[in-house]
């Protein structure tokens, strides 16, 4: 993957695509986000809920992948001007989580639309920490509309 520098929305304005708040937020940046693609970043902080002994546990990575699915849609939605939806997630399958990040780590987590059909989206996620693969799965989205 190529080296990402350039945020298309960081941490102090990720609140406008998250109906979460702190200290339930796990996306803190947006680096891509086109077609039915994203790449979000996630710094792991002693601070964060999810930290247990040092490391994100394994609840705080799946929340980090189904929240990068909700500012997908969220941008995509604030781009064209449309009304907000919430996004819940529907199921989760074919996970597996390889290793637990430490504190300090930068999460990149790279989700890929697979399937729409009317307010369901299947996507495809993986988060990667220094280049290394920490987990991955399927999920579908279901979203309501506020």
């Amino acid at each position: 993957m190529e080296q990402l520098t350039e945020e298309l929305v960081n941490m102090s304005e990720i609140t406008e695509y998250l109906p979460q708040q702190a200290p339930m937020i796990m996306v803190d940046r947006v680096y891509q986000c086109e077609g039915k693609g994203i790449v979000t970043g996630l710094t792991v902080r002693p601070d964060n809920i999810f930290v247990n002994q040092g490391v994100l546990t394994e609840p705080g990575i799946i929340e980090n992948m189904a929240q990068s699915a909700n500012v997908k849609r969220e941008y995509e939605i604030k781009k064209l001007d449309a009304s907000p939806a919430i996004g819940f997630l529907g199921s989760l399958s074919k996970l597996k989580i390889y290793f637990r990040p430490p504190v300090g780590s930068e999460l990149i987590t790279e989700l890929q639309a697979l399937k729409e059909v009317m307010q369901i989206t299947l996507v495809k996620a993986k988060t990667l920490c220094g280049g290394e693969l920490v987990a991955e799965c399927e999920m579908t989205v279901l979203l309501r509309k506020e």
